[in-house]
């Protein structure tokens, strides 16, 4: 069960996931994604060498393609901080502190 908390009234709830792309139990997985896109704008980033692609677009929101992330390491992430910014808060909202995208973003 997932456990959600307030925000603004009519505010956009982003989740975003890290993983490995390959869940013990895709099937769960699947479900719990499923659930949580009723609430969340679901972001997936895959860490991983040969991620299983399918899992991670399944999991994610419309449009997967602006949705999916994965990189062979961690390190790789700091690349794409900025675009995942632009994704979750357009850049017309957020001023260059964007890590307080929480507390600006409608």
């Amino acid at each position: 069960m997932l456990t959600y908390f307030s925000a603004r009234p009519g505010s956009k709830r982003i989740m975003i996931i890290l993983t490995d792309g390959f869940p013990n139990s895709p099937s769960d997985a699947n479900a719990a994604a499923t659930d949580a896109k009723d609430n969340n704008n679901i972001f997936i980033i895959g860490v991983c060498i040969s991620c299983n692609l399918n899992q991670l677009k399944q999991m994610a929101s419309e449009p997967k393609e602006h949705n999916v992330l994965y990189v062979n390491q961690f390190e790789v992430i700091n690349n794409y901080i900025e675009d995942l910014a632009n994704s979750i808060c357009p850049p017309s909202v957020y001023n260059q502190y964007w890590w307080y995208l929480s507390y600006i973003c409608y």
